[in-house]
């Protein structure tokens, strides 16, 4: 699923009601949250690395 499909359903779309795409949409957003995550402790890690220097 993509960013556009998901918004296009929490903006109103058929499925919205519908368990089974309750469900793909909250592990899409799991795994999604996920990855900012990791990528914002890179990105801190490697500022303080830098300013350290």
């Amino acid at each position: 699923m993509n960013k556009l499909h998901a918004l296009k359903h929490l903006s109103g779309g058929d499925y919205v009601h519908t368990p089974k795409w309750w469900k793909d949409h909250v592990l899409y957003d799991q795994r999604y949250w996920w990855g900012e995550w990791i990528l914002f402790w890179i990105a801190l890690l490697v500022t303080v690395l830098v300013l350290a220097g």
